[in-house]
């Protein structure tokens, strides 16, 4: 779409006094994607652009947990353990998306493999959700800290799952997050966990999967001790917005400023592995911007200004599914700037490992002019575990 547009007509209206149409468009344009075989390689998303003109757009669909089911009628009087491996969540992809080859989420069976599943019956016809899926529930834990996360996903015909949203919340944390209230042992509490804001089209032929776990490594940290979840699914509802309202009249012609000129001097990828050690249960996910760029743009120059960009990040994530204690996250950075005889380079390491007490944060940074080191500095950080 033409965001630049939009965006130069907003402020013309009430920063330029100008008269426009801007008035005219709807409270809210959104897009709902569709459907989507799930690839870490994602180039465009199909979808349409929809008006959200007031609350009776949206209607909101409950479903209540039963053992593995999402069913729209009576709540069931079961409970249901959660105590997943800390190696959920490998095929999350990113947490902030950059436009890069491998960032999305993969297919979500194996990670849904690890997690507990709730499937609603096959859908007789297309449903569009656009809005905060929520999901209301009561639970117990067997720790003093633990964490809830859930995803919903689209199970498709095929047999592949798609990822639409998803939510994390510390359990240990106050209703409103402002303070550490410890968890006591097997004593229920009822939370409301809101999932990312989402604009989705369920295809006819799919179902609505709901996964919940205790565990989405590594995009968050791992609590600090192995925890067991007890769900009182006869309090536990999940709910959808619905969307009912219209197509939204999108500029889908794009404009943009002129580039800045630069000339590219070296190609740059990056490359993404997750490997595992069968003897020792560790999982291993490893980030390599290789040849320059964090975002494998490579390595380019400035050209009205002669200045030379190679900024090189790998990053090594590894875990063992039977010990949050073994998590560790080592990143090293090599960033060098500057132009012939004045060249700035700075190398950095940075590793982040914890026990059940504190966070321990140890590295190095190295900066060097023209190849004369300048400046050093050590990293040795304890930092306190409070609420985490």
């Amino acid at each position: 779409m033409d965001f630049l547009g939009e965006t130069l007509k907003w402020w013309d209206k009430w920063l330029g006094g100008k008269e426009n149409d801007v008035l005219n468009a709807p409270l809210i344009s959104a897009y709902i994607e569709e459907g989507m075989r799930p690839t870490s390689k994602v180039e465009r998303v199909g979808g349409r652009f929809v008006a959200l003109e007031d609350e009776g757009d949206l209607e909101a669909r409950g479903y209540f947990l039963h053992p593995y089911k999402l069913v729209r009628g009576e709540r069931s009087k079961e409970f249901i353990p959660i105590c997943t491996p800390q190696a959920h969540g490998l095929l999350a992809g990113e947490w902030m998306g950059a436009g890069v080859l491998g960032e999305s989420p993969c297919d979500q069976r194996m990670d849904d493999g690890m997690a507990i599943i709730f499937e609603s019956e096959i859908l007789k016809e297309d449903m569009d959700i656009l809005g905060f899926p929520r999901l209301r529930i009561k639970l117990a834990s067997d720790k003093p800290k633990a964490m809830l996360f859930a995803q919903l996903s689209e199970c498709r015909e095929d047999g592949f799952v798609q990822r639409v949203s998803y939510g994390v919340l510390n359990l240990a944390l106050s209703e409103d997050k402002s303070r550490f209230v410890p968890l006591r042992a097997d004593e229920f509490i009822e939370r409301e966990l809101r999932l990312d804001a989402c604009g989705h089209r369920f295809a006819r032929g799919s179902r609505i999967r709901l996964s919940l776990a205790n565990t989405f490594f590594p995009m968050f940290w791992p609590m600090p001790y192995r925890s067991t979840l007890k769900v009182d699914l006869s309090c536990s509802e999940f709910i959808l917005p619905l969307f009912k309202g219209e197509d939204s009249a999108v500029n889908l012609q794009p404009q943009s400023a002129p580039k800045t000129p630069l000339t590219l001097l070296k190609k740059g990828r990056v490359d993404r592995k997750i490997s595992y050690d069968i003897l020792s249960d560790t999982w291993t996910c490893v980030t390599d911007g290789v040849g320059g760029g964090v975002f494998g743009e490579g390595v380019y120059r400035f050209d009205a200004v002669d200045v030379l960009v190679w900024h090189n990040l790998k990053r090594k994530l590894s875990i063992k599914n039977d010990d949050p204690l073994s998590a560790k996250y080592t990143i090293w950075q090599t960033m060098k700037i500057g132009r012939e005889g004045e060249m700035m380079q700075a190398d950095i390491v940075l590793t982040q490992t914890s026990d059940e007490e504190a966070f321990f944060l140890r590295g190095r940074m190295r900066v060097r002019e023209n190849g004369r080191e300048i400046f050093v500095k050590k990293y040795d950080e304890k930092i306190k575990r409070i609420c985490h």
